[in-house]
């Protein structure tokens, strides 16, 4: 996080513990601030160490000394500095605080099964991270919080003032990049004309006098060139645009007022080749506009997507769509990470392959997992736009899996009733390629079902498989979760005490993994459950 160390829990000392908790008693007896300032330290002890009278006081303390570090009025600023001064047991800005306040706020309504405090401690965690400028963070979670309210339906947090908050930082903070934009443009502008003039050939600007003139022979003279036009040759406008956008590196074309209108229209007829070469220049801009992250630029982007898709993704030249995409390849790169609100702008197609990795995408705990799950369900979209059903139900079950491994099992199981019944539609509809991802989604739906103690919709699950999906219609990989769900079904008949039913699954197992080659499994089986 930017801008944001947590300090851990330093008072370990009985002698210290003490004299904090005795400073706070007194404390507690006179006017405000006092007691808010003596509690501060207090959050950097271990709860654990810390008498249960002291942890009644804890809720209503975390709203004061919250105020106090969010306040930028003349008076919260010294109070913050009296905060450094006298009682914080470390050098930390009021930011660094309010987010450990939050840590141990979630900490203390863990503990206390408050969901409230849980909340609430998310709300410091989003506005320490707002204050230190880590947008991103503090927006994935805003949302990771409205989706909690909205399922216990429990409204601790305003989460309307936080979103009003967050963008009007992100506002000021657009205007202080623009206002230094502007310098450099107009520093742009002028290093431009000081090269001009110092030109020894260099044309003499109109209605300016010389002392002498020499014309030329007609032969010799310089041809005057025409401004460019759309249907000059391929690409002039986008090489115009955007060739000028690349001399300072930093230029975007949006705060100029250009917009994809100004030359869409180049790539009408464009080929492949002539692609591939003004990508780059095209991707360098597109970079500079992420950059800026506000609305005007993302509109850009979507504007540039879906014309140039129209122009080059014709019906009358689909033979060349492979040509295309090839070209097109660092676009769609370039767009796999933009942020999630870009995709309803994209073409199909263009959302479709920009999203496509993630339907591979291995679990990795240091990315947000709101924003990979919103990807999924995106791709999920597409690729059912595209006609890639499997791909598409990939997208359904990695969100599954995504959302066990982040122990989220809430969000798992819904992930799993949903890819569950998306397959079932698409069997339904005849799309036999899927068999393999919906025989998985059905496993996952079963398992979930039994960890909510929903054992009965688990058992029903599992009982499905050999009706929809026969063994010997299988691929290996296939073969092996039909015989996974075989030994997983057993398990639930020895839950409810059904032995039977449970040794003749197990032999079944057996059988079937002697019948695809895997002894060895077999073997295990029968070993392990003395068959």
């Amino acid at each position: 996080m930017r801008g944001i160390v947590e300090p851990p829990p330093i008072i370990t000392g009985d002698t210290d513990i003490e004299l904090m908790v005795n400073n706070f008693y007194r404390c507690l007896k006179r006017p405000y601030p006092e007691s808010v300032l003596a509690f501060a330290p207090l959050i950097f002890i271990d709860p654990h160490q810390l008498p249960a009278d002291v942890l009644e006081y804890f809720p209503e303390h975390f709203n004061y000394l919250a105020e106090i570090l969010e306040s930028r009025s003349k008076d919260g600023l010294m109070l913050n500095q009296i905060l450094q001064d006298k009682y914080l047991p470390v050098k930390a800005t009021p930011e660094e605080v309010l987010y450990w306040m939050g840590s141990v706020r979630i900490t203390h309504g863990v503990y206390s099964n408050t969901l409230t405090e849980i909340l609430l401690g998310f709300a410091h965690h989003i506005r320490s991270l707002i204050d230190a400028g880590d947008y991103r963070e503090a927006d994935a979670i805003i949302e990771h919080v409205y989706r909690l309210q909205e399922r216990t339906d429990t409204w601790p947090v305003d989460i309307e003032a936080l979103v009003t908050l967050l963008e009007g930082k992100k506002a000021a903070d657009q205007r202080d990049w623009e206002g230094g934009l502007a310098e450099d443009i107009m520093e742009y502008a002028t290093d431009s004309d000081d090269v001009r003039a110092a030109e020894p050939d260099a044309a003499p600007l109109k209605g300016s006098t010389t002392t002498e003139q020499h014309t030329a022979p007609p032969s010799q003279q310089p041809q005057q060139q025409a401004a460019p036009s759309h249907t000059a040759t391929t690409g002039v406008n986008i090489a115009k645009y955007f060739g000028d956008a690349l001399v300072n590196n930093r230029l975007a074309l949006t705060p100029l007022g250009v917009t994809a209108s100004d030359f869409i229209q180049d790539f009408d007829g464009m080929s492949a080749t002539d692609v591939s070469e003004l990508i780059p220049l095209i991707i360098k801009v597109a970079q500079n506009e992420l950059r800026l992250n506000r609305p005007a630029s993302i509109r850009f982007l979507g504007d540039i997507d879906s014309g140039m898709n129209k122009r080059l993704f014709r019906s009358d030249n689909k033979e060349q769509y492979s040509d295309y995409d090839a070209a097109l390849a660092g676009w769609y790169a370039l767009l796999s990470t933009a942020p999630v609100g870009i995709y309803e702008l994209l073409s199909d197609r263009t959302a479709y392959f920009a999203l496509q990795q993630f339907a591979t995408l291995e679990f990795d705990p240091r990315r947000d997992k709101l924003d990979a799950l919103r990807r999924f369900d995106l791709l999920r979209t597409y690729a059912a736009r595209m006609e890639d059903y499997t791909t598409s139900l990939d997208a359904a079950n990695k969100k599954i899996r995504w959302a066990q491994l982040s122990r989220d099992n809430v969000a798992a199981l819904a992930a799993a009733e949903d890819a569950y019944r998306y397959s079932r539609e698409l069997l339904k509809q005849g799309y036999t390629e899927v068999i393999a991802q919906a025989l998985w989604s059905t496993r996952s739906f079963s398992q979930l079902s039994s960890w909510f103690k929903n054992k009965v919709q688990a058992a029903d699950l599992l009982l499905s498989i050999p009706k929809e999906f026969p063994f010997n219609q299988l691929d290996t990989k296939s073969q092996v979760n039909y015989i996974l769900s075989r030994i997983e079904l057993a398990g639930l008949c020895q839950e409810a005490g059904q032995e039977r039913s449970r040794i003749t699954l197990l032999n079944e197992a057996a059988d079937l993994y002697d019948s695809i080659g895997y002894f060895n499994d077999a073997l295990k089986l029968r070993a392990q459950h003395k068959l």
